[in-house]
């Protein structure tokens, strides 16, 4: 049973990390890029994060996945951002593609979602490649049930 001073403790350390997580948000310079993702170009924008919401989702669910791009530059980037899922050992499935704008200095969150029916069981992984100016600049994902 959690005492009121564990309850308050556990409160201001989650808004303590809500707020770093947020200033780190605001300065592109300041986002760490995920271990998980690779930037060809780092000029350029940024991947911070690609990564399903859940590591596992039960029969019948849809699958979120979360992309993150930074742009440290001093002008508006445009990027295409590609999403897919991989299924199977080679198996690319239901890609989605978004053009975005990640302003000068900015961060931009982008959500992709997929049906239930798009989900086979026993495991696949989460991708997504960002190009820009026709070159791959970043890639990343993480598997998930």
């Amino acid at each position: 049973m959690r005492t009121p001073r564990k309850t308050c403790l556990i409160a201001i350390l989650f808004a303590a990390g809500l707020a770093a997580v947020g200033h780190a948000a605001d300065q592109p310079a300041a986002v760490k890029p995920s271990p998980r993702v690779t930037n060809a170009q780092p000029d350029t924008i940024l991947l911070v994060e690609a990564r399903p919401e859940k590591l596992f989702n039960f029969s019948g669910e849809s699958v979120r996945a979360s992309v993150v791009l930074a742009n440290p530059g001093g002008s508006p980037r445009t990027a295409t951002v590609k999403a897919w899922l991989e299924q199977g050992l080679d198996r690319k499935a239901h890609e989605q593609t978004r053009q975005v704008t990640v302003p000068a200095g900015g961060v931009e969150p982008l959500v992709f979602t997929w049906p239930p029916a798009a989900i086979t069981p026993f495991g696949q992984a989460f991708a997504a490649s960002v190009e820009v100016d026709g070159a791959v600049a970043a890639t990343g994902g993480d598997v998930f049930t």
